[in-house]
């Protein structure tokens, strides 16, 4: 619970193993990174500066996409993280904000990704000919 290594290599085989570490630890980014890794939806478990960090937002939709619902909401005032997301998870446009489901590059790279990404566009852009 309070040694590194250990929680590392714990994280290593189940990623939800953070919830039960120190909290320090999972302020700690290379446990979290181990968590993600493992499991895209440890992302929920990991400290809140982590869940803030890119790399390992990324990590962690890389490895489920499922994760991308456990994305800050303030993340996604950043335009090229949610590019970067949407190129990993299509469909994932459905969590992201109305300005971004109406920003033409994003919801181009979710529906090369996903073409059932179209549902989630925004209203200009689904009715847009």
């Amino acid at each position: 619970k309070h040694d590194r290594d250990v929680v590392v290599a714990a994280v290593s085989n189940d990623g939800f193993a953070p919830r039960h570490a120190a909290a320090a630890l999972r302020s700690d980014p290379a446990v979290a990174l181990a968590a993600v890794r493992n499991s895209g939806r440890a992302l929920r478990h990991v400290g809140v500066e982590l869940q803030k960090d890119h790399g390992i937002v990324l990590a962690a939709i890389a490895q489920d996409e499922t994760a991308i619902r456990y994305v800050l909401p303030e993340l996604w005032k950043d335009r090229t993280l949610a590019l970067a997301a949407i190129s990993l998870h299509g469909a994932g446009l459905s969590y992201l904000p109305e300005n971004r489901k109406n920003d033409a590059e994003i919801v181009l790279t979710a529906v090369h990704q996903n073409a059932c990404a179209f549902y989630h566009a925004g209203c200009a852009l689904r009715h847009d000919r």
